[in-house]
């Protein structure tokens, strides 16, 4: 299960996992961008859950976790879902930045929402990588222009913050 959180909300959600009456064991394991916690049931049932606070592929800022949160929609049962135009942003630059086309099933998904909604998450991409597409079909087909626009944006990181994205990545592994 992955959930993207607060970070101030890490620790409060580890002790609830660990002290419910349900779990047998639990694993913590923390890194720079997320806390993964392996949770071993009491009837040998398990569950991992990625804490990501911080978008990140190996030293790089994929995208901002303070931005998506705070833009988030309440949809069914009152959880927060991202906005389509970071859903796709996430899925696009996970995919180009492992150098793999997009799943159809992601097509399939992004297809469900309204044109407008639609129209407004591919302007966003275009807008802030600096990309040409008419529509999100093309985000499926060419995955090299997005991963070369990606690295440009990325090149604009300040020194400091490209060193320290490293050494956590550093750490990390």
């Amino acid at each position: 299960l992955d959930l993207a959180i607060d970070k101030s909300a890490v620790a409060d959600i580890v002790s609830f996992c660990e002290n419910h009456k349900m779990v047998e064991k639990a694993i913590v394991k923390r890194k720079s961008f997320m806390t993964v916690i392996e949770l071993l049931f009491k009837g040998n049932g398990f569950l991992s859950i990625d804490l990501i606070h911080q978008f990140k592929r190996k030293n790089a800022q994929m995208l901002s976790a303070e931005e998506l949160l705070a833009d988030a929609i309440i949809g069914s049962h009152g959880l927060r879902r991202p906005k389509l135009k970071h859903d796709l942003e996430y899925v696009s630059l996970f995919y180009a930045l492992n150098g793999a086309s997009i799943p159809v099933k992601y097509f399939d998904y992004f297809s469900s929402y309204s044109p407008q909604e639609t129209e407004e998450a591919v302007a966003y991409l275009n807008a802030k990588y600096d990309l040409k597409m008419n529509r999100l079909s093309q985000l499926f087909v060419d995955k090299t222009a997005f991963k070369a626009n990606y690295v440009k944006v990325m090149n604009k990181t300040s020194l400091l913050k490209k060193v320290s994205n490293s050494f956590d990545y550093l750490k990390d592994i």
